[in-house]
């Protein structure tokens, strides 16, 4: 027997000896609660026990680690880095500092990256510039207007040729069952539904209690030969781009172009776009390999693939770089190629340009002259950061309504937009009742009111809790829950609490609540807002208890009277036409008061770890429940219940 053979042996028996030790560790425990509740092990999750419940809390890493092992078995190598019991020990100091000097904003902390970083960045941006194909380094396509327009098209074309322009960006519904006929061309829309929609409902789009990640890893299993004629190296792009990007799981993203080339896909284009993506998550956390190394690795990796990149790629490692000494030189290289720039590089290098003037004509200037772009008014996108400059920059209220009056009125906006102006207000220090101003323009503005509006007013309203008493602000917000749950159609019926986490979240908090279940229409929207939510049940309850008051909680649903007081006030603010010059008296109007005293913010976060605790508890006892019953057995067993499983699949 080789040396590598007896490596690969001496792996393989101690991840086995690794796996028998916790199975030793958890028997006694599961044998335990099996005894006392008198009924098989695979239905004690209500009478599970704390021993079982700290066990699994203090083993959640490797318990995810062990499902993802499980995933790459088939491919039989135990010298992948992610079967290593005993890794090398990590720098975590070196890793922090590397970090700390990713994330310093001044001059001289951009500087100093740019010393220590530059050899190696010079090294990718000239490997880039040599994998780009000649016709998109081509002085005559930037000069002929039809040449270029041609290029830009076919570029978007291809961009857009996998993605589905029906499939929403959050869904507050059951997620769709897995299609009956399935075919090849189904199958991959149902993925791509599953990894670019956000669905909070049953928080299905959870890694840790979801549903989703769960599909996703047994149909791309490679031992599922069920789902093996649909699979398709498009369908491991989604998989890669969902565990890379949004749940940071670098290692396993990686791992999934060894599974999809065992299936029998090569990878393409979009998989090195997609893995470059994952890159933009890697220079904002810890590491001790620069970032720029990492794309270098991806684009020798294409290079032996025989692929060519395109401007998405350039999109991509442009995403990647947060020093300005670094974008500026890939931009002076794009222009020195001739590049031509896209619809999407033009935001990106438009988002940076508008950092570096306050004077928003010449950011105008900027975007007909320099980007070539005369109708950005007509593109949301381009509209919406010029929009967002004046807004930012705005002086005072004056300013403000100067623009709204203006610029506004002649520029095309989106529910997109709405986020962006959201952000200009709230970073702008000089305005006041910023607040204020977002409720009027979203009382008189004729936008779809999509989940980003209603996230962007509930995520302004609970900012604003240490400027305005939180009594009216509090009406407020519940007047906009009800308007996002009448236009979202969120659905109110309580779910099961073994199901969908704590069924009350509310228990060993510093004040008294009203004990019982949230509504699931509440839960979702506390999902989609991160803590912001909870923080303000926070205030409610202290500001009640301190003052005396009687505050309704924000879930607590607008009676038919306050429904018609909603409604008035909307309208009274629709019909303001110079609100944004007078915001601080008209929002006193409405009795939006200044706030008498800050809540102490060791309240919110005793209240913060209250909620988490009971969340903690839930997951960990569905988690319980998977490994003493098996994830596949309960993933069919879930599919089976909620009706996502069609009878030809089962």
């Amino acid at each position: 027997m080789s040396d590598l053979q007896n490596a690969l042996a001496r792996v393989a028996r101690r991840v086995q000896q690794y796996q028998l030790l916790r199975q030793k560790q958890l028997a006694p425990l599961i044998k335990a609660d099996a005894v006392r509740a008198k009924q098989p092990v695979k239905n004690v999750l209500p009478k599970a026990s704390k021993e079982k419940l700290r066990l699994v809390r203090s083993n959640a890493l490797m318990i995810t680690k062990r499902r993802f092992q499980k995933f790459f078995d088939p491919l039989n190598m135990p010298l992948l880095k992610i079967y290593d019991e005993n890794p090398t020990p990590y720098n975590a100091s070196q890793a922090e500092a590397n970090l700390a000097a990713k994330l310093r904003r001044d001059k001289i902390g951009h500087f100093n990256t740019y010393l220590n970083e530059r050899t190696i960045f010079t090294k990718m941006l000239d490997f880039l510039v040599d994998m780009t194909p000649a016709h998109l380094k081509d002085a005559d396509t930037i000069n002929d207007p039809n040449t270029l327009i041609s290029v830009l098209e076919s570029e978007n074309t291809d961009y857009l040729s996998n993605q589905y322009s029906d499939v929403p960006r959050y869904s507050f519904s059951e997620i769709p069952p897995i299609p009956d006929p399935l075919t090849k061309d189904k199958f991959q829309k149902y993925i791509y539904t599953l990894t670019h929609t956000t669905f909070p409902y049953r928080n299905s789009s959870s890694m840790t209690s979801g549903i989703i990640p769960d599909i996703l890893l047994s149909t791309h299993h490679l031992d599922n030969e069920k789902f093996k004629p649909f699979r398709s190296v498009e369908t491991y792009n989604y998989l890669i781009a969902y565990f890379g990007y949004l749940k940071f799981q670098n290692v396993f993203a990686r791992g999934l172009l060894l599974v999809m080339a065992k299936d029998g896909h090569e990878p393409n284009l979009r998989t090195l776009n997609e893995l470059l993506k994952i890159c933009r998550m890697h220079n904002k956390s810890r590491s001790l390999v620069s970032t720029y190394q990492v794309v270098i690795n991806y684009l020798d990796l294409a290079k032996k693939m025989g692929l060519q990149i395109n401007l998405t790629t350039w999109n991509r490692v442009y995403d990647c770089i947060d020093n300005i000494f670094f974008k500026e030189l890939l931009i002076n290289k794009i222009l020195v190629i001739n590049l031509p720039i896209s619809d999407n590089m033009c935001i990106r290098i438009l988002t940076d340009y508008c950092l570096t003037s306050r004077d928003t004509q010449q950011v105008v200037k900027f975007v007909e002259d320099e980007l070539r772009r005369p109708k950005w008014r007509e593109n949301p996108r381009l509209a919406e950061r010029v929009l967002y400059h004046q807004i930012v920059n705005a002086k005072n209220d004056l300013d403000l309504q100067n623009a709204m009056d203006g610029l506004a009125k002649d520029i095309r906006m989106d529910q997109l937009s709405f986020i962006q102006i959201a952000r200009a207000l709230f970073e702008n220090k000089e305005i006041s009742a910023s607040f204020f101003h977002l409720l009027c323009i979203y009382s008189r503005e004729e936008l779809a009111k999509s989940p980003e509006v209603f996230i962007a007013l509930i995520k302004g309203i609970c900012s604003e809790r240490k400027t305005f008493r939180c009594e009216k602000l509090g009406f407020i917000l519940r007047g906009i829950i009800h308007d996002a749950t009448k236009i979202l159609k969120l659905p109110i019926a309580d779910i099961d609490s073994d199901q969908n986490g704590s069924k009350c979240s509310l228990k060993k908090n510093p004040y008294h609540t009203p004990q019982g279940g949230l509504d699931e229409r509440y839960r979702m929207l506390k999902r989609i807002t991160k803590n912001l939510l909870t923080e303000f049940e926070a205030v409610i309850i202290y500001s009640n208890k301190k003052h005396k008051t009687t505050a309704p909680m924000p879930w607590k649903m607008l009676s038919l009277a306050e429904q018609e007081s909603w409604e008035s006030l909307k309208l009274e603010l629709c019909n303001q036409r110079n609100a944004h010059s007078n915001a601080a008296a008209l929002a006193s109007s409405i009795g939006l008061e200044p706030v008498v005293s800050e809540i102490p913010e060791k309240i919110i976060a005793k209240y913060q770890r209250s909620n988490n605790r009971s969340i903690g508890t839930s997951n960990d006892s569905r988690m319980l429940h998977k490994i003493e019953n098996g994830f596949e057995e309960e993933l069919e067993k879930e599919l089976t219940e909620r009706g996502l499983i069609p009878l030809a699949h089962r």
